[in-house]
C-alpha cells in the first residue's frame, strides 16, 4: 500500500518539478517584462537550471553519500521548495538566477533519490510501470502543465505560478515526512568505490549512449517548430496541434518503456527504441513533403525517445549493485548535458548548413546512441 501512494507522490512532485522547470517556455514574455531584461537574458534561466542539475547534483550525492535517501530526497525537496519561494519575490535578474540555481540542484537531487527509493521498494514484477510513473509527471507537465500556466498568467502575476508551486511541494514534503519515517535505505558502497565506476569502460560507453540520445532528441526538439513550418506552410494553422501531439506522445513512451521493460528486459526496449527513434527521424527527413507521414513519424519518434530515455535510469540500476545513486546521478548529468549540446549544435547546423537538415543530424547521433548501446549490450553478454 505505502509503495503505491509513494508512487502517486512521487508522479505528483514530478509533475510540479517539470512545470518549474519548461514553463519559462510559455511565459518568458511576461518575465522579460516584469523583470525588465530582454527574452534572450530571460532565455538563460533554462540553461542556468540545467547546469545546475548537471554539475550539482553529482557533487550533492557524492557528498550525502552516506546519508539515508529520504534524508537526500529532503534536501532536494527543501532546495526546490526554497528557490520556488525565492522565484516568487525575486526583485532582479540576479535573484531569479540564485533561484533557478536552487530549483535546478533541488530536481537533480530529488529525481535521483525518488527513483532510488521507488526502485527499492517496488515488486520486481512491476518495477519498471512504478519507476515509469516519475518520467510520466514531467511529461503530463509539457501536455498539462506548461499551457495552463500561460492562461494563468493572462489572469494573474506570473509570480504566483511558483508560490502554488511551493506550496504543494511543501504539502508533499510533509505527508513523505511521515511516510518515509522507517521506509529508507542507505547508499551502500564508500565514496572512493562509488567513484572507481566513473572511470570503467562499461559505465563511460553507457553515459555516452545517453549524451547521444539526449543530444540528437534537443537538436530537434528545440527547433521543431521552425523545422515544421519549414517543411509545409500548412502547419502554421495547426502547429499548436501539433506540438500537443508530441506531448502526448511523450506522455504514452513514458509509460510504455515501463511496461514493456517489466515484460521484455529493459535492455531489449532500449535497443529497439533507439533504433526506431533514428528510423523515424530518417523518415521524416525523406518524406519531408509528404505531410500526413511527417506527422506520424514524429508522433512515434516521440513515443520511442521517452519508451527509452527515462528508463536508462533503470538500466543502470538493475546492471549495478553497488555505486547506484552516483551512477545515477552522472546519467542525469549526461541528460542536461545533451540537452544543452544539442540545442547548441543544432543552432550551428541551422546557421550553416539550414533548417532542414536538423532531423537527418538528429537520426545521425541517435544511430550512433543504438549501436553504442547494441556493442555494450553485446559486451555484457559476452562478460557473463
Amino acid at each position: 500500500m505505502i509503495e503505491s501512494i509513494l508512487v502517486l507522490l512521487f508522479t505528483l512532485l514530478s509533475f510540479l518539478m517539470g512545470v518549474a522547470q519548461f514553463i519559462f517556455g510559455g511565459i518568458i514574455d511576461k518575465v522579460s517584462e516584469s523583470i525588465g531584461v530582454s527574452i534572450a537574458v530571460i532565455g538563460q534561466l533554462t540553461t542556468i537550471y540545467s547546469l545546475s542539475a548537471a554539475i550539482g547534483t553529482p557533487i550533492v550525492m557524492i557528498s550525502l553519500a552516506k546519508r539515508p535517501l529520504h534524508h537526500i530526497l529532503f534536501f532536494g525537496l527543501l532546495s526546490m521548495i526554497i528557490g520556488n519561494g525565492l522565484m516568487f519575490v525575486a526583485p532582479n535578474f540576479s535573484i531569479l538566477m540564485v533561484a533557478r540555481m536552487l530549483v535546478g540542484l533541488g530536481a537533480g537531487v530529488y529525481g535521483i533519490a525518488a527513483f532510488s527509493i521507488i526502485a527499492e521498494k517496488a515488486k520486481p514484477e512491476r518495477r519498471g510501470r512504478d519507476l515509469s510513473m516519475i518520467s510520466v509527471g514531467a511529461s503530463l507537465a509539457l501536455v498539462l502543465g506548461v499551457p495552463f500556466s500561460r492562461v494563468i498568467t493572462s489572469l494573474i502575476d506570473w509570480r504566483f505560478i511558483f508560490l502554488g508551486l511551493s506550496i504543494l511541494m511543501i504539502i508533499v514534503f510533509i505527508v513523505l515526512i511521515k511516510l518515509l519515517k522507517s521506509t529508507s535505505t542507505r547508499e551502500i558502497s564508500s565514496i572512493k568505490e562509488q567513484l572507481s565506476y566513473l572511470i570503467s569502460k562499461e559505465t563511460a560507453l553507457l553515459f555516452l549512449v545517453t549524451f547521444s540520445m539526449f543530444l540528437g532528441y534537443s537538436a530537434l526538439n528545440t527547433y521543431i517548430t521552425p523545422y515544421l513550418l519549414n517543411i509545409s506552410g500548412n502547419f502554421g494553422s495547426i502547429i499548436s496541434w501539433l506540438l500537443m501531439i508530441v506531448g502526448i506522445a511523450s506522455v504514452i513512451g513514458s509509460r510504455l518503456g515501463g511496461v514493456l521493460s517489466d515484460k521484455f528486459g529493459v535492455s531489449n526496449v532500449i535497443e529497439a527504441a533507439l533504433f526506431i527513434q533514428a528510423l523515424a527521424l530518417v523518415v521524416i527527413s525523406l518524406f519531408s513533403n509528404i505531410e500526413y507521414i511527417v506527422i506520424l513519424a514524429l508522433f512515434i519518434w516521440a513515443v520511442a525517445a521517452w519508451t527509452c530515455g527515462p528508463i536508462f535510469n533503470l538500466n543502470i540500476n538493475s546492471r549495478f549493485t553497488k555505486g547506484k545513486a552516483i551512477l545515477l546521478s552522472i546519467n542525469g548529468t549526461m541528460v542536461q548535458f545533451g540537452f544543452a549540446g544539442g540545442a547548441f549544435l543544432g543552432a550551428i547546423i541551422v546557421e550553416s548548413i539550414g533548417i532542414s537538415s536538423i532531423a537527418l543530424f538528429a537520426s545521425g547521433v541517435v544511430l550512433l546512441a543504438a549501436v553504442l548501446f547494441w556493442f555494450e549490450k553485446k559486451r555484457n553478454s559476452r562478460s557473463k
